[in-house]
């Protein structure tokens, strides 16, 4: 490794961290080998620059308020009653210390070619992602007519009534629908869709693809890139998680600023404000996942109601709270 110049070091860990950005649709046990190996491969690569990193004290500082959280999190572990289990916990959230420690004392600064790949590597996973999202939806909602409405699955329907149906019922329904529909034939949703996180990916990906139309020079690249956008945007206000669509809106003046100036910057800014405050004052759920009933299970008329475990969970932390309020 010693005779390897800086760019075949760049080089291999960059293949490492393309790799990584492929994460939505990677298993959980491709994750973590490619985690563990990136990590590696960066202090055998990299182990000099940690003795220079190390004596900054800035550094030292960024590297606590990342991961102090984690660390906390760690130490309150002694208290509580299932210590195993609470460390088995901070083991699978191992990355939010170990990536801070690889990109702060070892890695050096993310060429902008390495950056591009992994830019781009991110958005083509999420779109072979937003295709797997939709069939696996698609699947749970045909088992669930299948097997409790014994009507016609949607599966065997076509595409645009499809499109149709999921527009017309909301994520909610969309959402309840499938999962109770797995639970009926007995499996298992194996793609993770929660919709909050996914929404985030989302964010994520649709500004890594306007960032690439930017530095793109290709015309034909540009071109390709807007399609990506479009879908990543529709699917972000699909998704009912209001914080994301108000990380995507808060960004939005920024770009602004970065491309037209201060001055249409602060109009655009405050039109879209108030554009915002209206369409998010007017925007109304249809249903709400979680619904405080006395009893909920698979013989419920209403297959949006999909939280009757966090019920229970939240009757005992009620009791709970009042034995110890700290």
């Amino acid at each position: 490794m010693e005779t390897l110049n800086e760019d075949k070091k760049n080089k291999i860990s960059g293949l490492f961290l393309v790799g990584l950005s492929l994460f939505p649709i990677l298993r959980p046990a491709l994750q973590s080998i490619l985690i563990i190996a990136f990590c590696i491969i960066s202090v055998v690569l990299y182990h000099k620059n940690f003795l220079r990193r190390i004596r900054i004290r800035k550094l030292k500082i960024t590297f606590l308020c990342l991961t102090s959280y984690y660390i906390w999190h760690v130490f309150s572990s002694f208290w509580s009653e299932e210590v195993f289990d609470s460390f088995a916990d901070a083991q699978s959230n191992c990355i939010l210390l170990l990536f801070p420690i690889v990109f702060l004392f070892f890695h050096p600064p993310i060429t902008k070619l390495i950056s591009k790949r992994v830019q781009l590597g991110f958005v083509l996973a999420m779109l072979i992602y937003l295709f797997l999202w939709y069939r696996a939806y698609l699947l749970g909602i045909s088992y669930y007519q299948t097997i409790k409405l014994e009507e016609l699955p949607i599966n065997e329907s076509s595409f645009f009534y499809q499109i149709e149906y999921f527009l017309e019922n909301g994520f909610y329904m969309i959402s309840g629908t499938s999962i109770r529909g797995y639970r009926l034939a007995n499996e298992e949703m194996k793609l993770f869709v929660h919709h909050n996180y996914v929404a985030s990916y989302f964010v994520l990906a649709f500004y890594a693809a306007i960032n690439l139309i930017f530095i793109s020079k290709k015309i034909i690249c540009k071109f390709l890139l807007i399609i990506p956008s479009f879908l990543f945007l529709i699917i972000i206000f699909y998704l009912p998680s209001k914080m994301n669509q108000v990380v995507l809106l808060a960004a939005i003046p920024v770009l602004i600023l970065y491309i037209f100036g201060k001055k249409i910057a602060l109009a655009l800014v405050l039109v879209s404000i108030v554009s915002s405050c209206l369409v998010f004052y007017n925007y109304k759920e249809k249903l709400v996942t979680i619904k405080l009933v006395e009893k909920e299970n698979l013989t419920s008329k209403d297959p949006s109601i999909i939280d009757f475990y966090r019920y229970h969970v939240y009757n005992c932390i009620t009791d709970r709270i009042q034995e110890n309020l700290l």
